[in-house]
This record gives C-alpha cells, sequence and structure tokens, in this order.
C-alpha cells in the first residue's frame, strides 16, 4: 500500500478517535476543515473512494456555520468515512 496512504488513513483515524472518544461537541466548522483536507490528500494520492465520501459529507456542511455536534451526531453522519478508512481498508494496511 502507498504509503502516503497510510499516513493518511493514520491522520483520520487518529482525530476520529480523538473527537469520538474525548470531546463531547465538535464545531462545524472545525468538521468542515477535516473534511477539506480529506478531499485534497485523498485525490492527491489517488485515493478516490476516500475524497468523494469525504466531497460528499463536506457539502452537507456550512463552513462558517457556528454549530456544534454532539459526537453521537458526528458518529452517525461520518458512518460512510468511518468505514472506507476503518473497514475497507484496513486490511491492507500492515500496522
Amino acid at each position: 500500500m502507498n504509503k502516503y496512504l497510510q499516513i493518511l488513513i493514520k491522520n483520520v483515524r487518529k482525530q476520529l478517535e480523538a473527537w469520538l472518544n474525548n470531546k463531547e461537541r465538535i464545531q462545524e466548522k472545525e468538521l468542515y476543515r477535516f473534511l477539506h483536507s480529506i478531499v485534497g490528500t485523498a485525490s492527491t494520492i489517488g485515493f478516490h473512494k476516500g475524497g468523494e465520501i469525504a466531497q460528499k459529507l463536506m457539502s452537507q456542511l456550512d463552513e462558517n456555520d457556528e454549530k456544534d455536534w454532539l459526537k453521537e451526531d458526528l458518529q452517525d453522519f461520518l458512518f460512510p468515512l468511518i468505514s472506507i478508512f476503518y473497514y475497507e481498508e484496513i486490511s491492507n494496511i500492515n500496522e
């Protein structure tokens, strides 16, 4: 597996775990920036499926919104992204 893809997956998982394990609320603009960085990085390294999912999720957000997401709502919203970064691609990573 591409080392840049491994780094992306590791970084995405780290951020998701920080949000879902430690924070009660996540700001929408923080979520937007996170998805935006995935879109750019995933397309650059050829992980198109991950980039497409992040783009679809990002299109449902407003970069300037002050909304706070509860971690339960965030987990539901990000489920497609979580699925690809934890389940579909995990079998290809040698940790």
